[in-house]
């Protein structure tokens, strides 16, 4: 298939694009998927093209093959099987449409418990607070999720925090501090349902966004405000040679004096205008010297 997953499911032309094979194997997944834990039940709705009567009983197959239970609703249209999928607790829906596409076109569209379309990847938004409410909005919010097991819409809750050192009365100490005061950070799969959990948690006043609607925040926000780190695997020690790759001093040849995976970050020693000048790098910005 071109696109495997479009705006709905899956698509593509009948025998072509989309095959019974992938219709049998979409139906074995889901069945794995929802029924890691429990038997699943999936309803099962379909337009009246030639070819969906074929995909209806290949997503059954592959269903049953699962150990899941496949309910048919027969020709229907796909709010019905939205409606049945939230109304009657399955699992999951799918609906065999390939709407205003030409006739020789067909589609498989996901639905979840919520009988919605299947959520997409989980981004992180930002979620405005009263001040000093941020901790306890979180905890709520965790709370929340962890008793209505939400945990695939709302995966991840934070607020940023920094230690920082304060001087007072001659005396150092080592304080948590806020980055962003009246903000908390949730990495979540904007649908109905969570955006209404968040919504609704005592001490939250709205997403930022335009009229309060949720915007994610960019790849590059993301890594600037540090709440994703990525994993990097080193093949170097310290005390190995290595080529820095990147920054102002790419080309330069050090020695690595510190690693600190936690931080993405790894410490090396340069020797420039005939001294030795120990510089900070992330983890992928340098490469070991091959021996």
């Amino acid at each position: 298939m071109s696109k495997y997953f479009g705006t709905d499911g899956f698509r593509g032309e009948a025998n072509e694009g989309l095959t019974v094979e992938h219709a049998y194997r979409i139906g074995r997944f889901l069945g794995w998927y929802y029924g890691r834990e429990h038997k699943c039940a999936v309803v099962i709705g379909k337009d009246t093209r030639r070819s969906s009567y074929m995909f209806e009983n290949a997503l059954s197959a592959g269903l049953t093959a699962s150990g899941a239970d496949a309910y048919l609703m027969h020709v229907t249209t796909t709010p019905s099987v939205s409606y049945i999928v939230r109304s009657d607790d399955f699992d999951c829906g799918i609906m065999i449409s390939a709407s205003h596409n030409p006739y020789y076109d067909n589609g498989i569209k996901l639905i979840d418990c919520y009988g919605e379309k299947m959520p997409e990847e989980a981004k992180w938004y930002v979620v405005h607070t009263y001040s000093g409410y941020e901790n306890k909005v979180a905890s709520n919010l965790e709370t929340t999720v962890e008793n209505r097991n939400l945990h695939d819409l709302i995966p991840e809750i934070r607020v940023p925090t920094e230690t920082v050192t304060e001087i007072k009365d001659n005396k150092k100490r080592e304080v948590e501090r806020k980055i962003f005061p009246g903000y908390v950070l949730v990495k979540m799969v904007l649908t109905d349902e969570s955006w209404y959990v968040v919504r609704n948690i005592r001490g939250c006043t709205g997403f930022v966004g335009p009229s309060s609607k949720p915007i994610p925040l960019t790849d590059e926000e993301v890594a600037k405000l540090g709440v994703e780190t990525k994993q990097v695997e080193v093949s170097y020690e310290v005390g190995d040679s290595v080529h820095i790759t990147g920054g102002p001093l790419e080309g330069f040849v050090g020695t690595v004096t510190e690693i600190d995976s936690e931080k993405n970050r790894v410490r090396v020693v340069v020797s420039m205008f005939g001294r030795e000048t120990p510089v900070e790098l992330e983890l992928d910005q340098v490469e070991v010297v091959e021996r």
